[in-house]
């Protein structure tokens, strides 16, 4: 098993004219030796026509990505529409991805996303000061990197988890967050394989219980 795993991304995004969109375009490598030779690179291109600058908005893509965690490397058609109410409600509706973000009142925030097949995100926020947020929630979260010594070029080295959290934000500025967290993570494994469904195979079933974190 690899002591270290990484994972680095980078990406940058260009209109164009013919065919005529936004396209974006993701590169790295995610692995125990990253960038050790093309078996370990990830790409992700995404075509995008619309764009969500208005209230309401709709955006026809197409996504084609080598770590995707289901129908791999194949084109996957999506779209977005997004009905927004001020700065205090927003709905994105589509396809992978659902987001809900409701501010019922000026310290309390609800949110939640959905990615298909198997990604969750959500949150109950209060805010005691514009740039402080305490919060509880709910994650489930698959990574997925390519082992080097790896003996099928396709196999993955999966990690799947679920948790329960609750901790502190500070926003320094819109761009810049500092955010302390604590919980119980559960369901958590490790597999080898091509996709989600061989997680019977090589499997290590790793035990439910607590974890403390920290993101900058």
């Amino acid at each position: 098993f690899p002591a270290c795993l990484t994972d680095l991304q980078a990406g940058f995004s260009f209109p164009w004219v013919y065919p005529p969109g936004m396209y974006n375009v993701t590169f790295g490598s995610a692995s125990d030796k990253p960038f050790a030779s093309g078996r370990e690179m990830t790409w992700d291109v995404t075509w995008a026509l619309g764009g969500l600058d208005g209230e309401d908005s709709f955006v026809l893509f197409v996504n084609w990505q080598t770590n995707r965690d289901f129908l791999n490397k194949v084109p996957l058609p999506g779209f977005v529409y997004r009905y927004r109410q001020g700065d205090w409600f927003t709905l994105l509706l589509g396809f992978p991805d659902n987001a809900i973000a409701w501010r019922p009142t000026e310290q309390f925030e609800l949110a939640a996303s959905y990615k298909f097949p198997r990604t969750v995100y959500s949150r109950v926020s209060y805010l005691p000061r514009p740039n402080v947020r305490l919060f509880a929630g709910f994650e489930w979260e698959n990574l997925r990197f390519f082992r080097h010594d790896r003996h099928h070029t396709r196999d993955r080295l999966w990690y799947d988890e679920k948790r329960v959290l609750a901790g502190v934000r500070w926003n320094f500025n819109d761009a810049t967050y500092l955010e302390a967290s604590a919980g119980y993570a559960f369901d958590r494994m490790w597999f080898e394989g091509e996709t989600y469904q061989d997680r019977s195979f090589n499997r290590i079933d790793i035990a439910d219980g607590p974890f403390v974190g920290v993101q900058f």
